[in-house]
C-alpha cells in the first residue's frame, strides 16, 4: 500500500474516539493544499460524538479521495464484526464503548441500545446507514509515506518482513511490537496505546524508530497530530478540549 501521492508531506492525526471537537481543533493545523492527511484509526466508541466523527470520515472520502488515508483501528473492526455477526461479537464491542456509538447514530438513549435485540440492533444500523460498512471496509491496515509506515497497532517484528504481520495484529497488537526491536528500516507511527501506558510524558512514545501518537484523549490526556516529511517528523501538535472524558473505570 504505497502511497501514490506526489505530496511532499503528510498530516497523522491520532486515536480519535468520538472525541469531535478535539478533531476539529487539530484539523486547524493540517495544510490541505500540500499534506496528505492520515488517520491512525478508532475513530469511534467511548467519547461523545461518535456519529460526527463517521460522518466527517465520509465526507472527506468524498471530498479527498486521494489526500484523505482513513487507516482501520481496532474499535472500526469491532464494529464491522457485529454489523456482520451480531449474536456472537456483541459483547466484545459492548465491552469496548461500542454502545456509544449506536446510541449516538441511532438517537436513542443508551438503555434502548441495550435493551434491543441484538440483530434487530445490527439490521436497524445497516438499515438506516447503508454506507457505514462500506465506508469501514474502505479503510487501510497500514500506509507507506517516504521513510514512514503508520499503522493502527504496529507490526509483528518477528516477521522477517512486516508486510507478513497477520491483518489482527495490524489492529490489535501491543506488547511484542513495543518491546521488539525495530528491524523494518522505517519510522513507524502508531497509535492504538494510549501513551499514558508507554510513559508517564504528555508527549508522544517515541522508541527504536517507533513513535506512539494516541494521546489517550478520550481517557483525558490530549490528541497528537504530527507533521511528516518523507524521511523525518517535523512538528508535533497537541489539543484538548473541555469536553468531559470517558472513565477509563467503565471500560470491563
Amino acid at each position: 500500500m504505497m502511497g501514490g501521492n506526489r505530496l511532499e508531506k503528510a498530516f497523522v492525526i491520532g486515536d480519535i474516539h468520538g472525541m469531535y471537537d478535539d478533531l476539529m481543533m487539530m484539523l486547524t493545523h493540517w495544510n490541505p493544499t500540500s499534506e496528505l492527511l492520515i488517520m491512525v484509526g478508532d475513530y469511534i466508541d467511548r467519547g461523545p460524538a461518535s456519529d460526527q466523527v463517521l460522518y466527517w470520515v465520509k465526507e472527506m472520502t468524498e471530498k479527498y479521495p486521494e489526500q484523505f488515508i482513513p487507516l482501520r483501528g481496532n474499535h472500526e473492526k469491532m464494529l464491522m464484526d457485529f454489523l456482520h455477526n451480531p449474536l456472537e461479537k456483541r459483547k466484545l464491542y459492548e465491552r469496548n464503548g461500542g454502545n456509544y456509538t449506536l446510541s449516538q447514530l441511532l438517537k436513542v438513549p443508551m438503555e434502548s441500545v441495550i435493551e434491543m435485540d441484538a440483530i434487530e440492533l445490527s439490521e436497524r444500523v445497516k438499515e438506516e446507514f447503508s454506507w457505514l460498512l462500506p465506508l469501514l471496509e474502505s479503510t487501510r491496515f497500514y500506509y507507506r509515506f517516504g521513510d514512514h509506515l503508520i499503522v493502527h497497532a504496529g507490526v509483528d517484528l518477528e516477521q522477517e518482513d512486516w508486510r507478513q504481520t497477520a491483518l489482527d495484529e495490524f489492529v490489535w497488537i501491543r506488547e511484542p511490537f513495543h518491546q521488539g526491536k525495530n528491524h523494518t528500516g522505517l519510522n513507524i507511527i502508531f497509535g492504538h496505546t494510549p501513551i499514558h501506558y508507554l510513559h508517564d510524558k504528555d508527549e508522544p512514545w517515541v522508541e527504536d524508530h517507533k513513535w506512539g501518537i494516541d494521546g489517550g484523549r478520550v481517557y483525558g490526556g490530549p490528541l497528537f497530530g504530527i507533521r511528516i516529511n518523507s524521511q523525518e517528523v517535523e512538528e508535533v501538535f497537541s489539543e484538548k478540549s473541555d469536553l468531559p472524558s470517558y472513565d477509563e473505570a467503565n471500560d470491563q
